[in-house]
C-alpha cells in the first residue's frame, strides 16, 4: 500500500511513504480521510484497508499518519474490529470529533454492515466489534456490502452500501444515519432505488447545508452507466421546527 502526497496548487508529487505487506497478509482496498484536529491540531490522516491471507481470511486495519507520512511506515497497524468475523471493503469519512470506519461483515452464515467511530487521535472508541448499522442478512437472500460513507455535517455520517437482493437477483443502494456521537443508528435505514432496479457500489458527499450527492453504478440495459441522485438531510423536533437555519435551507431546497 503506497499513499502518495500531491501538492494541490499545481498537481506535483511530494513525498510517498508505504504500508508494507508481509509474508501472512496483503493490503488492499485502501480508503483515506483527512482531520485537521489530528496530531494536536496539526492534522493528519487515517488510512484504512483491507487484509487478506490465503490462510487467514480477511480483516480490516487502519493506521494513521501524519499531513506529510513521515510515520506511517512506523506507526502501528490497528485492527478496526475484534469479533473474529471476516471484514471486508471498508469505507471511511472525517467528522467534527474524528472518523467513523463501515465495512462489511461475513459471519459464516450471515451478511450485515457494521461501523466503528475513531477519534482524531486513532483511538478506537465502543465496542471492540464495532456496531451494527445494516440488518442481519442472510446469505442464501440479501447481501449487504460495499459501504460508502459521507458525514453530513449535522452530527452524523450517512452511511450507504450495496443491498444485493439474490432472490430473486435485485441490487439497489440502502443507507442509514449513524450518530457521531455514540455508538447507533438515527432512525430507520431508507432505500434509494425508488423502483429503479441494477444500481450498485454507491459513493457520496455532503456539503455543509447537508445537501448529500449520491453518485453509484447502474446497469441501464444494455449499458452500465453512472447515475445518481441528491438527498438533503433535515432533522424535525418534536414541536414540527427544523434544525438549522431556515431561511438558507428553504432556500436551497424547497
Amino acid at each position: 500500500l503506497y499513499p502518495q502526497r500531491i501538492r494541490a496548487s499545481d498537481g506535483a508529487l511530494l513525498s510517498w511513504n508505504a504500508v508494507a505487506s508481509d509474508a501472512v497478509w496483503s493490503r488492499v482496498f485502501s480508503k483515506v480521510a483527512y482531520h485537521p484536529g489530528a496530531y494536536g491540531g496539526a492534522g493528519g490522516y487515517l488510512i484504512v484497508y483491507q487484509t487478506w491471507s490465503s490462510t487467514l481470511g480477511t480483516s480490516v486495519r487502519y493506521k494513521m499518519t501524519r499531513s506529510d507520512l513521515s510515520d506511517l511506515f512506523t506507526n502501528p497497524e490497528l485492527e478496526v474490529s475484534g469479533s473474529g468475523n471476516l471484514l471486508y471493503t471498508p469505507n471511511v469519512d472525517a467528522g467534527e470529533d474524528g472518523f467513523l470506519i463501515a465495512w462489511w461483515e461475513y459471519t459464516g452464515a450471515d451478511y450485515q454492515v457494521m461501523a466503528r467511530r475513531i477519534d482524531v487521535n486513532g483511538n478506537a472508541l465502543g465496542n471492540a466489534a464495532g456496531f451494527p448499522v445494516s440488518g442481519v442478512n442472510s446469505q442464501m437472500s440479501i447481501e449487504p456490502q460495499r459501504p460508502a460513507v459521507a458525514y453530513t455535517h449535522r452530527q452524523s455520517f450517512l452511511v450507504l452500501w450495496n443491498h444485493e437482493n439474490t432472490m430473486p437477483v435485485l441490487d439497489d443502494i440502502h443507507g442509514v444515519l449513524v450518530s457521531e456521537e455514540w455508538d447507533g443508528t438515527i432512525g430507520d435505514e431508507i432505500e434509494l432505488s425508488e423502483g429503479v432496479e441494477f444500481i450498485y457500489d454507491p459513493s457520496a458527499i455532503c456539503s455543509p447545508m447537508s445537501d448529500c450527492l449520491i453518485v453509484y453504478d447502474w446497469w441501464n440495459n444494455p449499458s452500465y452507466d453512472v447515475a445518481g441522485r441528491m438527498l438533503h438531510l433535515l432533522r424535525i423536533f418534536s414541536d414540527g421546527f427544523e434544525s438549522g437555519d431556515l431561511l438558507a435551507w428553504s432556500d436551497t431546497v424547497p
